[in-house]
């Protein structure tokens, strides 16, 4: 009986340890996005005419709106890559900010999403 009892505890450690292992090994919302695509993106969808073409909030049509873009290198409204995803996919409505933001989620598959949120990240460290 103990023995049994000890080899259900191993396989229940090793399965949970590798279960374990797949959550932490799964990619993070941000990874496996490409910043050259997500540069071409950026263009394609016209983010710079309100965020500005170095992401600080500056382009030519968000001057007019209120609330001002994000300036990706300052803002802490998003700090997380899945809230970036969702602000992209669904829109600023969608997350109690700016109806300005549309959603570009039927536009853009998720990898363009992911290369987008990529190429935030490197708008900063330019």
């Amino acid at each position: 009986m103990c023995r049994g009892f000890a080899r259900r505890l191993a396989l229940t450690s090793v399965l949970g340890l590798s279960l374990t292992g797949l959550l932490v090994a799964a990619p993070l919302w941000g990874e496996g996005g490409d910043p050259k695509k997500g540069e071409y993106w950026y263009r394609e969808a016209d983010c710079a005419s309100c965020h500005g073409k170095s992401g600080r909030g500056d382009g030519r049509s968000g001057a007019s709106l209120n609330p001002k873009p994000a300036d990706y290198c300052t803002s802490t409204k998003h700090p997380t890559d899945a809230e970036k995803i969702k602000m992209i996919e669904d829109g600023g409505m969608s997350m109690h900010h700016s109806p300005d933001m549309p959603a570009w989620g039927s536009v853009l598959d998720k990898q363009a999403i992911l290369d987008l949120v990529a190429y935030i990240h490197t708008l900063c460290k330019k």
